[in-house]
C-alpha cells in the first residue's frame, strides 16, 4: 500500500473540502484558509495532481 503525502497547505485545503462531494468555490476556500492566490493555487494544483480532489463542472 502506498501512503499519500500531502504538503501542509494541501492538507489544510483537503480538510475543508466537503465530504459529500459538493463543490466549494476557489474564493470561498481561499478566504477560509487565508491563503493568497499563489499559495492557494499551489495547494489546489498539488491535490489535483494527486487525484485527491476533482474540478467542479
Amino acid at each position: 500500500m502506498t501512503q499519500l503525502q500531502l504538503t501542509h497547505d494541501e492538507y489544510r485545503l483537503f480538510t475543508i473540502t466537503p465530504d459529500d462531494g459538493s463543490a466549494i468555490g476557489n474564493v470561498s476556500a481561499r478566504t477560509r484558509l487565508g491563503f493568497p492566490k499563489n499559495q492557494y493555487g499551489r495547494a489546489k494544483d498539488g491535490l489535483l495532481a494527486k487525484h485527491s480532489i476533482l474540478r467542479a463542472h
